[in-house]
């Protein structure tokens, strides 16, 4: 079967964005399974004229590239990745205009609005309005293909996560070194500090644990200064970090000097953060919701908290002080994550999507 693909959304070399930090993964996914591709961006999220002028320019590109796909004998299928709002109604132009063309359509959806598009009656039809185009859906993990379902879009949908990137795939071969007794005990939580996010519930949590277990919180956003005031309110300064927006050496530093990965989000599509500590060979410690209790293994990599306990929280981190349990579910967590995320894994599933796609126009 001869066929080549087109991926449309952010450009890839941004790295920028939850999308644009993602589809390197999926091109190195495609690499893997010796897929033919084209990378033709519609967005860049910080050049000049990034949002429409990139766009509209991509559209005439995209078509010349299926004809010529086309006249080389081959299928051709247009693999889209937007965002929410704005984002999903281009990328629907996008593939009714490579619809036009003779081209299959996959979209991928990446964000966390559309389970609000689905629970609303009038967002639900724009929604279907807008993917329309595309010949299949697919979806980050198993919850969400459920919810699709149960609301009727009736799409083929195709579960395809997003991958490991290269660099943290060569991270899981590596093993944790180990600390000494002098080193206190470190909850990191990395994330944006916005509503959602939970970092609120592990700072309450604090309260109940042990005075020698210490908070590292990376990241910034609108929620910091009243974050920083509620440590000051419970007294526990001297127990938490703000390390501010941390990336690459710096970030890796706090991933290998942590002992778990704590962030019981509530507002995450996905959880790339997930896979980065799962990856480190850290335990993971989230909230057992949606999508994210299909990124973390309740029980194998980690541990999943029902509710929004901060004493609950606290229990859950006290079970993993124990050194030998840490070190099984982050050797797990390691595993886990080659198993269900690598490169080839991923470049095998979108093997089958594209190929059951082409099958089902013929």
């Amino acid at each position: 079967m001869k066929y080549a693909v087109i991926v449309t959304g952010t450009d890839p070399e941004s790295r920028r964005g939850g999308i644009g930090f993602a589809l390197p993964g999926y091109l190195a996914a495609m690499d893997s399974a010796r897929i033919e591709y084209t990378s033709i961006p519609t967005y860049h999220p910080i050049s000049f004229g990034g949002s429409w002028l990139m766009w509209l320019r991509a559209l005439p590109n995209i078509a010349r590239r299926i004809r010529a796909i086309k006249k080389d004998g081959k299928s051709v299928i247009v693999y889209s990745h937007p965002g929410a709002g704005v984002s999903l109604f281009r990328e629907g132009v996008v593939l009714a205009m490579a619809q036009f063309c003779g081209a299959a359509t996959l979209m991928q959806l990446h964000a966390l609005e559309v389970d609000e598009y689905l629970k609303s009656p009038w967002k639900k039809w724009a929604f279907w309005i807008v993917v329309g185009p595309a010949s299949g859906l697919a979806v980050l993990t198993p919850w969400w293909r459920q919810r699709l379902k149960d609301h009727r879009i009736g799409k083929p949908l195709f579960v395809i996560p997003n991958p490991l990137p290269p660099a943290w795939e060569k991270i899981t071969f590596t093993r944790r070194r180990k600390k000494t007794s002098e080193e206190p005990f470190t909850v990191l939580t990395l994330t944006r500090l916005e509503p959602g996010k939970g970092v609120d519930l592990v700072i309450e949590a604090m309260k109940f644990l042990d005075e020698k277990i210490r908070l590292v919180i990376g990241g910034e956003g609108s929620l910091r200064q009243s974050l920083e005031t509620r440590v000051l309110h419970l007294g526990i300064q001297d127990r938490v970090l703000f390390a501010g927006w941390v990336k690459g050496r710096e970030k890796g530093r706090l991933l290998e000097s942590a002992d778990i990965f704590c962030l019981p989000t509530s507002y995450d599509s996905f959880g790339m953060g997930f896979l980065e500590a799962m990856a480190y060979g850290l335990p993971v410690i989230a909230l057992d919701f949606g999508p994210v209790a299909d990124v973390v293994c309740d029980g194998r990599s980690g541990l999943l908290l029902n509710g929004k306990s901060p004493e609950g929280l606290a229990k859950l981190i006290a079970r993993l002080v124990d050194s030998e349990t840490r070190k099984r579910m982050g050797m797990n967590g390691q595993a886990w994550v080659m198993e269900k995320f690598s490169s080839a894994i991923v470049g095998t599933q979108l093997k089958s999507a594209f190929e059951a796609l082409i099958i089902g126009r013929r």
